[in-house]
């Protein structure tokens, strides 16, 4: 009998399957679930994994698992103080501190949903010390026993994938600046802004090197590319080089490299391409962005698998389950003959959706997802 990880895994090497594997991200929904009554009673206590398992959907990690590693703050003293639905944040050094303000609302709160950095470490050239010392005190330490625990309560039921983060460029935008703070920065502090990105990329090789040394077979690294926040310029100039270095690592050691591309990815398409990923995790297509699935589809080839298709929108409770099950097959359809396609969500099943359409696409998958998908 094939199991879950088997089904997933040829998918993603574009071998035939039986039927296209069922695998999405569906933490939000069932974070505020479980937050607000809409959880049954009967998975109550139920583990993720297991209520996951009893929708008959393939598993994966959630938001938080554990990773290959842990980063330690050295010499760091990080004190937090609450405002209400504010968090400030000092990190004191001995050269300085950074401080960052964090944002959540009582709506997000109650569905457990994050909140946004409002304030970030970089605002100032003066920041730049002291989140360079940040930085280079910082440890990347192995964490086995927490992947291999990981690894043991999803089985053969679906797949585990470690993280290495994000490349240099994006851990700058992304942690330290902001996105749109990153751009003026590079502009007019570019000196600094270079010496902290040497910093960083010796922190992420570090990361690489720990997660190429783990079981996993598949090594996750960047994403959430959109045109507006990484345009072609951007993408081409700080994430393209690091990307085809870090494909070039990952498949010299047999593993296969996957990227969270759920953003606005048109423009972009080209250069996701050449940077080497083998999984395109978590893509959206139309009506989410301006880019359809057969767009897709037809682009990547056997290139680059598709882990996605399911754009939150689509899946929301106000729209009619027929309307979500033809979209459902219409995108496997698309997706023809089906052997690069694990049908997943791009980018999470919303916190509105009802329980009906997260548990209908396992049958849907069965009925319609059989290899080889005949195309419309």
């Amino acid at each position: 009998m094939t199991t879950y990880k088997q089904r997933i895994m040829a998918a993603f090497r574009g071998e035939p399957v039986d039927f296209v594997p069922w695998c999405p991200r569906w933490e939000l929904w069932y974070d505020a679930a479980k937050l607000d009554g809409r959880l049954p009673e009967k998975y109550k206590d139920w583990d993720i994994y297991d209520v996951a398992r009893d929708f008959g959907m393939g598993l994966r990690p959630r938001r938080g698992a554990p990773n290959a590693y842990k980063l330690v703050r050295r010499n760091v003293e990080i004190v937090t103080r609450q405002d209400g639905y504010f968090t400030h944040t000092e990190y004191r050094t001995p050269i300085g501190t950074a401080t960052t303000l964090y944002q959540i609302t009582p709506e997000l709160e109650s569905q457990g949903v994050r909140g946004r950095m409002v304030k970030d470490m970089i605002r100032e050239k003066k920041d730049y010390d002291v989140v360079q010392y940040i930085v280079e005190n910082t440890e990347v330490v192995p964490t086995p026993d927490d992947l291999a625990g990981l690894e043991k309560r999803i089985g053969d039921d679906g797949i585990v994938f470690v993280s290495a983060l994000n490349s240099p460029m994006h851990t700058f935008m992304r942690e330290y600046s902001g996105y749109e703070q990153a751009y003026l920065e590079v502009a007019d502090h570019w000196p600094l802004v270079e010496r902290l990105l040497q910093a960083l990329r010796a922190q992420a090789d570090e990361i690489t090197r720990i997660c190429l040394d783990s079981p996993a077979e598949i090594i996750a690294c960047d994403g959430n590319y959109d045109r507006m926040l990484t345009p072609p310029n951007w993408f081409r100039q700080f994430f393209l080089p690091y990307l085809k270095e870090f494909a070039e690592k990952v498949h010299a050691r047999g593993r296969l490299f996957q990227s969270h591309i759920d953003g606005e990815n048109r423009g972009l398409i080209d250069l996701i391409l050449e940077s080497g990923i083998d999984i395109g995790e978590a893509l959206a297509p139309a009506p989410l962005t301006s880019v359809a699935m057969k767009e897709f589809h037809h682009a990547f080839g056997q290139q680059i698998a598709i882990w996605g298709g399911i754009p939150t929108t689509v899946a929301r409770a106000s729209v009619r389950d027929a309307d979500f099950e033809a979209y459902v097959i219409q995108t496997l359809k698309d997706c023809a003959p089906g052997n690069k396609l694990v049908l997943g969500t791009g980018d999470n099943f919303p916190t509105d959706a009802n329980i009906e359409k997260v548990k209908m696409v396992a049958g849907i998958v069965e009925k319609y997802g059989k290899y080889p998908i005949q195309a419309s």
